[in-house]
C-alpha cells in the first residue's frame, strides 16, 4: 500500500504521455469554492496559459495498493478522452476539472428551490440523465452519484468525480448525506460490485430530492448512520412530496427499486423524463397522460361533419397508452381546399398517438358511438389564406417569402427585419383557425411566436380509422389497422398537400431569408469620414414588387479597375462599384487625389444576381416624412445629412453574389490582355480575398 501521489511520482513520464500535468504554480487567483467534505476540498483558479477557469480537487492522498492505482490511471486515460455537455471535463493532473460557476446542487437546492417550477426540475433531472446516459454508453460506471458530484455552470447539471471515488476514497463511509445514494446492495454486502445498476439507484433519490428541494433523510442525526443503513436495506424510502407528477414519482421509484433487475436501464430513464418534458412545454402543465387524453377526447368515437370531426356522446376506449412526439418536419401546405381558390398551412408543433382498450360496453351498433376513432392527431395551429389562387405572380411571390420569413424568424431566431419591406394589405388574406384576421406584420409575427412558444394547442388534423376495423372485446393494435384519411377542421377537401418548403417552390426564397439576415441585403450602405462602411440599422424603403434573382452558371472572369479617388479606393476593397458618379454627392467626403499609379485587377466568380428595379421599391413612410420635415427645416442640407447618415447613403440595385480575388499592383507600360489574362501573368505572389 502507498500514497496515492508516491504512485503518481512513481510514473510520471507515463503519466505525462497520456494525461496532461499542470504544475500547480500556473494557476493564479486561488479560491476556495466549496467546504471541505468528504470527497475533499474544492478550489477556483485561472489557467492563465489557456485562459480558462477551473477547479482543482484535493483526493486526500488516500493509501491504496498497486492495482487500484493501476485502474485508477487507466480510468484517467479514459476520462481524459470524454467530451459532453452535461460531464464536467477532465482537463489533467494536479487535478483539474472545468469549472461550475454556480456550484453543487445540494447547495443549489437550498438557495433556489422556491424558484424552481416543475418544467425546471424535470429540465435539471433531464441534464442529469443525459450525462449518466453517455457515460454508461461508454461503459463507464460513475460509482458515486450523488447532489456533490452535480455541479451547475450557467444553469446546466454537468456530472463530475465518475468513477474515481471508489478508488481514492471509502462509498460507505460514516456521512449519512451520502450513504442514501448508495446501493442498497452494497450497504448490505460492501464486497457486491457495484455497476450502472448501482447509478440507476443512485439517480432515483437524486429524481426524488429534485422533487423536494432536500437532502433524503434529512430528519436523522449524523449519529444514526447504522440505522439509515438499516432502513434502505429493509426497503425504506422517502415519502412522494405532493404535487409530484405521477409519472414522475413512478419512475424515481423504479429506479431506487431494492432489486437491481426491475431499475430501469438509462435510456427508459431518459426517454420518460424526455416525455415530459415535452409534456410541460406543449401543455404549459404537467397534465397526466389520462388528463390529455380526455382534453382531447382521444377515448371517443367521432361523428364526422363536412368540415370537421366532432366527439360522440360516449367514450369506447379506456385506460390505454399516449405517446407525443416533437414533430420534426415541415410545416404542412393544402392547396386548392374547398371553393379550390383558398389554400392552408398547418404548422404541427406535435404529433399524439393513443392506444387503449375498448369498453365491455361498446356497442358497434350504437350510432351514438360514431363512425371512426383518430389514430393519431396533429396539434398546433394553422392559417388560411384567402383567394390564393386569384393573386398575381408578384403578390403570391411575396406571400411565400413573407410566410417563409416569419416562420424561420419564430421558429429557428433568425433574425430578418423584413417587417417594413411590404404591406400585407398588398396581398391574399391570412385568417387563423378561429376567424382572426392576420393584417399586419406585427399580428402575424405574435401568432407565429405564440405557436413556437407553445401558446397555442389545437387539433390541426386528424388520421382517421373506421370502427368497422375494431374487432369487440379485443385489445386495440392501432399499428396493425389501416388508416383511412385524413381530416382537418375547416377543410372539406384538398387537390395536393406538399411541404412548406416545397410550396416555396424555389430554393431562392430560402437564400433569401439567409441572405437578408447575414448579409444585409435590404440595408443602406453608411460612409462616415473616415471612409469606413457600416450597415444601416434602419430601412428607407418599402418592397412592392420581389426582387429579381438569378442564378448565374460558372461565370468566371477577369476585370480592371483605376480608381481615381480615396472613396472609389475604399468602394472597391468592399466590392462595391457605383452606377452613379458619387463625385457630385453632397453628403459623402469626395476626395479627388487621384490614383492613376495603381490598377485593381479583380477575378470574379458570379453565381446569384439580385435585382432591384425603380418599381420594385418605394420609400417607407417614416423615411418620406423625415424627408419632407428636413426640406422644410431651417437647415434643410444639415438635417437630410443626419437622416442619411443614419439610413444609409447608399442602396444597391444590383447584388452579385459569390467569390472574388484581386491584386493591387502598380501601372505598368505593357498592356494587360483581360479576355486572356491569367494568374500566371500577373506575376504577383499572392492574392486577396
Amino acid at each position: 500500500m502507498k500514497f496515492l501521489k508516491e504512485w503518481i511520482c512513481e510514473i510520471g513520464e507515463e503519466i505525462n504521455d497520456n494525461i496532461d500535468y499542470f504544475v500547480y504554480n500556473e494557476f493564479k487567483n486561488l479560491e476556495e469554492i466549496y467546504e471541505e467534505t468528504v470527497n475533499g476540498t474544492f478550489k477556483k483558479v485561472d489557467l492563465e496559459n489557456q485562459r480558462i477557469t477551473v477547479v482543482i480537487k484535493n483526493l486526500n492522498n488516500p493509501k491504496i495498493n498497486e492495482n487500484d492505482f493501476k485502474e485508477f490511471i487507466t480510468k484517467l486515460k479514459v476520462f481524459h478522452k470524454i467530451n459532453h455537455p452535461n460531464i464536467i471535463r477532465f482537463l489533467g493532473l494536479t487535478r483539474v476539472l472545468e469549472y461550475a460557476n454556480e456550484g453543487n446542487l445540494r447547495d443549489y437546492s437550498k438557495s433556489k428551490f422556491n424558484m424552481l417550477k416543475w418544467n425546471d426540475n424535470i429540465q435539471m433531472a433531464q441534464d442529469i440523465t443525459c450525462g449518466l446516459m453517455f457515460l454508461h454508453s461508454e461503459q463507464i460506471i460513475h460509482g458515486n452519484l450523488h447532489a456533490d458530484t452535480i455541479l451547475i455552470k450557467n444553469g446546466r447539471l454537468m456530472i463530475t468525480d465518475f468513477g474515481l471515488s471508489v478508488e481514492a476514497t471509502s462509498l460507505v463511509s460514516e456521512n449519512i448525506e451520502n450513504i442514501v445514494y448508495v446501493e442498497p446492495r452494497h450497504l448490505h454486502d460492501p464486497s457486491y460490485k457495484l455497476d450502472m445498476r448501482s447509478d440507476i439507484y443512485s439517480l432515483g433519490v437524486l429524481l426524488w430530492e429534485l422533487s423536494s428541494g432536500r437532502p433524503s433523510f434529512l430528519n436523522y442525526g449524523q449519529g444514526e448512520f447504522s440505522l439509515i443503513r438499516t432502513l434502505i436495506i429493509n426497503e425504506k424510502r422517502e415519502d412522494p412530496i405532493e404535487s409530484t407528477p405521477l409519472e414522475y414519482q413512478n419512475l424515481y421509484q423504479k429506479c431506487w427499486h431494492n432489486s437491481p433487475d426491475i431499475r430501469p436501464k438509462i435510456n427508459e430513464v431518459h426517454e420518460i423524463l424526455s416525455q415530459l418534458n415535452l409534456q410541460f412545454k406543449i401543455f404549459n402543465d404537467l397534465l397526466t397522460k389520462q388528463q390529455i387524453i380526455k382534453k382531447f377526447k382521444l377515448n371517443y368515437r367521432l361523428i364526422l361533419t363536412e368540415n370537421n370531426a366532432t366527439p360522440s356522446m360516449k367514450e369506447i376506449f379506456e385506460d390505454g397508452e399516449l405517446n407525443i412526439n416533437l414533430y420534426e418536419e415541415q410545416p404542412i401546405v393544402y392547396v386548392d381546399i374547398n371553393m379550390k381558390a383558398d389554400a392552408c398551412i398547418n404548422f404541427p408543433i406535435a404529433e399524439i398517438t393513443y392506444n387503449g382498450d375498448l369498453l365491455e360496453t361498446f356497442d358497434n351498433n350504437d350510432e351514438c358511438f360514431g363512425h371512426f376513432f383518430a389514430r393519431k392527431i396533429l396539434v398546433s395551429g394553422k392559417l388560411f389564406i384567402k383567394d390564393f389562387n386569384l393573386a398575381t405572380p408578384e403578390q403570391i411571390n411575396i406571400l411565400k417569402f413573407y410566410v417563409f420569413c416569419a416562420y424561420n424568424s419564430s421558429k429557428y431566431s433568425t433574425e430578418i427585419q423584413f417587417n417594413k419591406l411590404f404591406g400585407l394589405n398588398l396581398l391574399p388574406k391570412i385568417v387563423t383557425l378561429g376567424g382572426e384576421e392576420l393584417n399586419t406584420h406585427e399580428k402575424l409575427i405574435e401568432w407565429m411566436n405564440n405557436l413556437y412558444q407553445y401558446n397555442m394547442i389545437d387539433i390541426i388534423s386528424y388520421s382517421l380509422i373506421p370502427i368497422s376495423q375494431l374487432s369487440l372485446k379485443k385489445l386495440l393494435l392501432i399499428d396493425e389497422l389501416e388508416s383511412f384519411n385524413e381530416k382537418q377542421p375547416g377543410v372539406i377537401n384538398f387537390k395536393e398537400k406538399l411541404s412548406l418548403k416545397k410550396w416555396i417552390g424555389n430554393t431562392m426564397y430560402d437564400n433569401l431569408v439567409n441572405w437578408a439576415d447575414n448579409l444585409h441585403l435590404f440595408k443602406g450602405l453608411i460612409i462616415n469620414e473616415d471612409y469606413k462602411i457600416r450597415i444601416s440599422k434602419k430601412i428607407a424603403v418599402n418592397l412592392i414588387k420581389f426582387p429579381e434573382v438569378n442564378l448565374i452558371s460558372d461565370r468566371t472572369y477577369p476585370k480592371m479597375i483605376m480608381p481615381s479617388t480615396n472613396l472609389e479606393v475604399i468602394l472597391i476593397s468592399n466590392n462595391i462599384f457605383s452606377i452613379k458618379d458619387l463625385s457630385t454627392f453632397p453628403f459623402i467626403k469626395n476626395n479627388v487625389k487621384h490614383y492613376e499609379d495603381y490598377i485593381h485587377i479583380i477575378f470574379k466568380h458570379e453565381q446569384y444576381k439580385i435585382l432591384f428595379n425603380k418599381d420594385h421599391i418605394k420609400p417607407t413612410k417614416e423615411f418620406e416624412q423625415l424627408i419632407e420635415s428636413a426640406l422644410n427645416s431651417l437647415k434643410p442640407l444639415k438635417a437630410l445629412q443626419d437622416i442619411f447618415n443614419e439610413y444609409g447613403h447608399l442602396f444597391p440595385q444590383r447584388i452579385i453574389l459569390g467569390k472574388s480575388l484581386k491584386n493591387i499592383s502598380p501601372t505598368t507600360t505593357s498592356e494587360i490582355d483581360l479576355e486572356h489574362l491569367t494568374f500566371d501573368d500577373l506575376n504577383v505572389p499572392y492574392l486577396l480575398t
